[in-house]
């Protein structure tokens, strides 16, 4: 089988190809965001994961020192892919939509924080935002209000994040 590729997006991250789908493996042919490990080691010291607030949520992300509005808390990166690969996810719980056609997964790296922030379903302690840089395949993680440390950090999923899961009064 070979693959038509129809554009792309940075360097070895293929956008609008045709990919094999390994039942095992998942789908081929995807690349992974690159994890800047002095950025990790830096959000080591801004930010901690540890029990949500939010009941049966598992763990959430925690500020360890104040964010002022506009200030970088972290960053989502992962298996990066296109539309066609994500449809044929079967798990899609860590998948952040960077763009109708780009797509990152952190569910295999627990190193990247970004993966631990939960929506909480009110937007009055949504605390942080989503800048997604698809062409880089990830998305920072900027506050949106000024933050406290101790303060569990929170974004909105949206609406079709919620919907897709068939739970419209969390959108």
């Amino acid at each position: 089988v070979s693959a038509a590729v129809t554009g792309g997006i940075g360097a070895g991250t293929l956008v609008g190809a045709l990919y094999i789908f390994d039942p095992d493996n998942g789908p081929l042919g995807s690349t992974w965001s690159s994890v800047d490990k002095n950025a990790v080691s830096r959000e080591k010291e801004r930010v901690s994961v540890r029990e949500s607030s939010i009941e049966s949520a598992g763990q959430g992300l925690f500020a360890e020192q104040a964010f002022e509005e506009g200030q970088l808390i972290c960053e989502y990166s992962g298996r990066v892919f296109n539309a066609l690969q994500y449809f044929a996810c079967a798990d899609t719980t860590y998948v952040l939509t960077l763009s109708d056609f780009v797509y990152v997964d952190a569910k295999l790296d627990t190193s990247v924080f970004a993966r631990y922030i939960n929506d909480c379903a009110d937007a009055s302690r949504v605390n942080a935002r989503w800048h997604k840089l698809p062409k880089q395949g990830k998305a920072l993680v900027i506050a949106s209000r000024d933050i406290k440390p101790g303060e569990e950090i929170f974004v909105s999923y949206g609406l079709q994040y919620w919907t897709s899961r068939g739970d419209i009064q969390k959108g």
